[in-house]
């Protein structure tokens, strides 16, 4: 294969795609005009396959277990939120995905009943790869693979895919250019079937791979009834937005959670669909997908945007693209958490949370509070509010609390969050990495097995918050002369993602044993950073803060603007500015930085901010009042607390290591006591600069029990078992600042 040849061809449409976190809120803007237009139908065509043939994707390579998860992420978000009708959702998943199916779907269901006011939306999640169009062929052409995309019947040799350019040549033939295509797939196969714990979306193969004569057969009909026959196809004529997942030479990941599998893509993009309100700019929801996206997977995934009829697409660029308004048009129904699917003859109801993070799913507590949303509509049932009993997956079974509330509930009513309950104690669970030989996996089982809370588990099998395995230094990092390092690298923590966890890593040889007691501490600050990841409600807080960061300069600059948006009080629109690479902010090492801290709500605001450096350090700051009493310092209703204070710093300098950086400024009603307490306990210094501290774990739990202990007066009722947290969301506010040293 000629790479240059290849990517002029059949990664055209993908090499032309340079956007990363900008891409991703020019897409929300493009999507979310396009699907709340009132006016025409809405049609959507969803496929998504885990259950290949065994043929298809190899033994010995683990399978896909997230697309079919994907669809109903898409579709119940077109649904509940952007008012798609049910009958015009057709979904392809497993063995009815196959490349026939597709393609008369296409034309049934797309083709044939859509008009020119109409939108379309296609998505695809599963494997994708590259072929050729004939043995003696030097250009390939990017596909993707149906359930039956094996070798093609009767034709020894060749394999019965979908290729891109017949894709195109399909969108093309939609009378509407209100188009959304979302592309879940990958096509560089680097042969392995995991990027640390994610599973790659492409195709495993070991020889070149050639197209049956049926599936180039399809390509030419389409070429002929377009006058396109013996052409490329003009990707500037393909109609709306075309979001792939992965870049040209990338891959696209899919993540294990507790109880379900998604595409990192997928999910990332729904919920950030289900959280839009017309008061939060679509820079910040971008930024705040995006970001998410690359704190999930560092720099091994890359999502691409392109409006298909404004080729070449600009890389760089501020502001929205041509054909994009910067405007905002209302979903069908307000921002949510989720809606309720169904309701049993005994008034349980089924609630899906797809908008909710992930990773708060899953921690998802029985006895969390949720909100039936009351619709401006007089006839609209009141709002009900359900206490969750038991979760399966990414749904949940809850009951009315009130007894008339069970006789109001309605399928389809969206939900708010209300109370999360949550462990007080989170586990970590650690996986061995797959280059590890078994006498050392042995070892580290039975090292692991000695640590409170931390479970080892087979890499790819299971979900995990980190890996453990051999990490070869960093170039950047210079060992002494006669260093013992081994060829294959020292112990140390990896990330899901399968990158060095800074803090981790050591120059010298050791036995696993060794190795694990070493990194115990590294373990603690991961089970710190998972329990204040645990308390993030920006989308769901009803207490009223914005936050902004400052780079310091002849003119401050506000580099990333964040609010609460439910928050009682006066919201004012968010506004971001930012420097972005591969889809999170950066910022240079050694930047002086300052945060704005803003009270929105009409009660007296308390917080704290606490920060992971990639150098492994954890600084906590905590405003206090400049007399001699150092007590706790709030901000009173509508003022802004700026810290540093001008006057007394030149702001706080980021570190000198390159890495990620992840702030959390957490907000409350009630002063922080507990944490307090914790940090006298610790000797921490009490001052007006950050500071590290050696003990995260006990800081964060003093943290959230802080915010627990605000919450009791709506908690009470619940009959928590004391291993628990309970958090109102109208007493407590959590904002993550996420950005890249560089």
């Amino acid at each position: 294969m000629k790479r240059r040849g290849f990517l002029q061809r059949a990664g055209s449409l993908l090499a032309a795609l340079g956007l990363s976190e900008t891409g991703l809120w020019w897409l929300a803007e493009g999507a979310r005009s396009a699907l709340a237009q009132p006016a025409g139908r809405k049609l959507a065509l969803l496929v998504g396959i885990d259950q290949y043939p065994e043929t298809i994707y190899g033994s010995g390579n683990l399978p896909l277990t997230g697309c079919a998860t994907d669809v109903r992420l898409l579709r119940e978000v077109l649904v509940h939120r952007f008012g798609f009708q049910p009958d015009d959702i057709l979904t392809l998943t497993d063995d009815r995905a196959t490349r026939s199916q597709i393609e008369t779907a296409w034309v049934e269901h797309l083709q044939n009943r859509a008009k020119a006011d109409d939108v379309v939306v296609f998505h695809f999640s599963g494997y994708g790869s590259r072929a050729k169009l004939s043995d003696s062929a030097d250009s390939w052409q990017n596909t993707l693979i149906p359930v039956d995309g094996g070798a093609s019947e009767g034709e020894a040799g060749t394999v019965n895919d979908l290729p891109l350019e017949t894709l195109w040549l399909l969108l093309r033939s939609l009378p509407t250019d209100r188009v959304l295509t979302v592309l879940d797939t990958s096509y560089f196969y680097p042969d392995r079937s995991l990027q640390g714990n994610f599973r790659i979306r492409s195709l495993p193969q070991s020889a070149p791979r050639i197209l049956g004569s049926s599936a180039r057969e399809v390509q030419d009909r389409w070429r002929r009834d377009s006058g396109l026959l013996g052409r490329f196809v003009d990707l500037r004529k393909i109609p709306g937005v075309v979001l792939g997942a992965a870049s040209p030479e990338g891959w696209a990941l899919e993540a294990q959670w507790q109880g379900f599998s998604a595409g990192l893509l997928t999910y990332a993009l729904t919920q950030q669909l289900w959280q839009m309100t017309d008061k939060t700019s679509i820079p910040i929801v971008g930024q705040s997908a995006a970001g998410r996206v690359k704190q999930w997977t560092g720099n091994a995934q890359h999502p691409q945007l392109c409006r298909g009829m404004e080729l070449p697409c600009p890389q760089k660029e501020q502001g929205n693209p041509p054909g994009i308004s910067p405007g905002l048009l209302a979903p069908a129904v307000g921002e949510a958490d989720g809606a309720v699917l169904a309701i049993d003859e005994g008034g349980t109801a089924r609630i899906w949370l797809a908008g909710l993070p992930p990773e708060i799913v899953e921690s998802y507590g029985a006895n969390a509070v949720l909100t039936t949303v009351p619709t401006p509509n007089s006839d609209a049932p009141p709002a009900t509010r359900l206490q969750v009993r038991v979760r399966e997956g990414l749904t949940v079974k809850a009951q009315a609390m009130e007894s008339s509330g069970s006789a109001t509930l309605q399928t389809g009513q969206p939900v708010w969050e209300s109370v999360r309950v949550l462990p007080r104690h989170p586990s970590l669970t650690v996986a061995l990495d797959g280059t590890l030989e078994r006498i050392e996996r042995v070892d580290a089982t039975s090292a692991f097995a000695t640590l409170r809370r931390v479970s080892p588990v087979t890499v790819g099998e299971q979900p995990a918050d980190c890996l453990f395995g051999r990490v070869r230094q960093p170039q950047s990092i210079v060992l002494e002369e006669g260093s013992p390092q081994s060829s294959r690298g020292t112990y140390g923590l990896l990330s899901p993602a399968g990158e060095p966890i800074p803090g981790s890593l050591t120059d010298t040889e050791e036995a696993v044993k060794t190795a694990v007691g070493r990194l115990s501490p590294q373990l603690e600050k991961l089970r710190a950073l998972k329990l204040l990841r645990s308390i993030a409600n920006e989308g769901s807080s009803q207490l009223g803060m914005k936050a902004s960061l400052v780079v310091v300069g002849p003119e401050d600059r506000i580099s990333i603007e964040k609010q609460t948006a439910r928050g009682v009080g006066n919201l004012e629109k968010p506004t971001l500015t930012f420097r972005e690479t591969n889809g999170i902010l950066t910022l240079p090492a050694l930047s002086r930085i300052r945060y704005r801290v803003k009270n929105l709500s009409d009660r007296p605001l308390y917080f704290t901010i606490f920060s992971f450096d990639p150098d492994g350090r954890t600084p906590i700051y905590y405003p206090l009042t400049p007399d001699a009493q150092r007590q706790q310092r709030p901000i009173p209703p509508g003022e802004m607390a700026i810290v540093p204070v001008p006057s007394q710093s030149e702001g706080w300098l980021l570190p000198r290591t390159p890495g990620l950086v992840t702030t959390q400024i957490v907000g409350s009603t009630r002063p922080f006591s507990a944490t307090l307490a914790a940090l006298e306990t610790a000797k921490v210094p009490k001052s007006n600069d950050p500071e590290v501290v050696a003990n995260p774990l006990e800081i964060a739990s003093a943290i959230v029990e802080d915010l627990h202990q605000a919450s009791l007066p709506a908690t009470q009722d619940l009959e928590l078992a004391k291993e628990m947290f309970a958090l109102d969301v109208r007493n407590w506010a959590t904002l993550n600042f996420a950005y890249e040293v560089v």
